[in-house]
């Protein structure tokens, strides 16, 4: 009898072979025999291969990569209850900056490519609806956080976002799977040979150019209402009114790539997002300042949600995870630097006219690099 790897199930389905084959001819000569014996081996090899493709496929039994995404939620999970035990700065800025930055990049990048394995003529609207829910999530945990303190103290309410969270990616870690067998092919985390791809390469210069300046409005309309002389318990609200927003431009968005493609699909909402970054610093009254923060979260909410649908379509499905590392770890440089670019600007001048036109200015660029492509992605 020939055996597998010792897999009992292995086992199990090479004795089923034979004793079928024995039943069925038992007067086989030797060459149907050696033919016979030659089936069996390949069964064996088939069966065992779908049984390793299995367990490789489905975590925790999947390595590294599913491994990783349990060790980024418990570093989500980790931080926040953190901030409970903390006492100084630094302990917040561990929790916040390094833990909370490790988590969010471990499940955020999985995540996205597992939605172009299962997804490929309604990925825009797949995207989309995954998208919604950190707007969900950006509306509900600050209002929640706001009244949990006045309520319970700080702590029992980070304790309570604690649950929050924990509940989602428990969630998370039970429903992300990829659709086949994992590539035996070997990645790489870094795949220089992307950029030869020129669409490629201005996709990534292009997203970190608007993120120089597309997240400046979110950052400081808040703060830039109060400068205008409106009352902090109105302009709190503001972002979550932005988050509201930003589900339906999200969706619409996905709808949209699915027609136009994602490029054409986000044209028109980084000219949007352009002008309205123009027009912010001038707004003085509530109801400005509630247009502003209503379209700005469609346009960036279709940005927000499209950004990686391109480097889905730009290579090899199996290499989709190299691409989305790489293109999003340049697009953080503008992430990361818009912000505080925007803030010593403010501080420089004294008002968010100059912010104004400088993030604006960046996403205008955005926009001009997009245009280069319109009608090709």
């Amino acid at each position: 009898m020939i055996k597998g790897n010792g897999d009992p199930a292995c086992t199990t389905a090479v004795d089923a072979s034979v004793r079928s084959r024995n039943d069925t001819s038992p007067d086989l000569d030797v060459k149907d025999e050696g033919k016979g014996t030659a089936n069996v081996a390949e069964s064996v090899a088939d069966t065992e291969k779908q049984f390793i493709d299995l367990s490789d496929s489905k975590p925790p039994d999947g390595g590294l990569r599913a491994w990783s995404i349990v060790l980024g939620s418990f570093f989500a999970n980790f931080a926040t209850f953190g901030y409970v035990n903390s006492w100084g700065y630094w302990q917040f800025l561990l929790c916040q900056g390094f833990f909370i930055g490790i988590s969010c990049g471990v499940v955020f990048g999985p995540s996205m490519g597992m939605i172009s394995h299962w997804f490929k003529r309604r990925r825009g609207i797949a995207l989309g609806i995954s998208a919604v829910g950190s707007s969900v999530g950006g509306t509900i945990f600050p209002i929640a956080a706001s009244r949990l303190i006045d309520e319970v103290g700080f702590k029992w309410c980070m304790r309570i976002l604690g649950f929050m969270q924990l509940f989602a990616l428990i969630i998370v870690n039970l429903c992300m799977a990829r659709r086949g067998p994992p590539s035996k092919v070997p990645r790489k985390v870094f795949d220089l040979k992307a950029f030869k791809n020129l669409a490629y390469t201005f996709w990534c210069l292009s997203g970190m150019v608007v993120f120089l300046g597309l997240y400046t409005v979110l950052t400081y309309i808040d703060v830039s209402a109060v400068f205008a002389g409106l009352s902090p318990n109105f302009t709190f609200y503001l972002i979550s009114i932005a988050n509201v927003a930003s589900c339906f431009g999200r969706i619409l968005g996905g709808l949209v790539a699915d027609r136009k493609g994602p490029i054409n699909a986000l044209l028109f909402p980084t000219l949007m997002a352009g002008g309205l970054t123009y027009a912010w610093p001038f707004a003085r009254t509530t109801g400005e300042f509630i247009v502003i923060a209503i379209f700005y979260g469609v346009a960036s909410g279709v940005y927000v949600t499209l950004f990686n649908a391109p480097f889905m379509e730009m290579g090899n499905p199996h290499d989709v995870g190299t691409r989305i590392g790489m293109g999003a770890t340049i697009i953080a440089v503008g992430a990361i630097s818009g912000p505080p670019i925007s803030g010593a600007i403010n501080a420089a001048t004294g008002g968010y006219k100059a912010v104004g036109y400088y993030a604006g200015s960046m996403i205008m660029f955005s926009y001009y690099l997009l245009g280069q492509w319109k009608g090709r992605a």
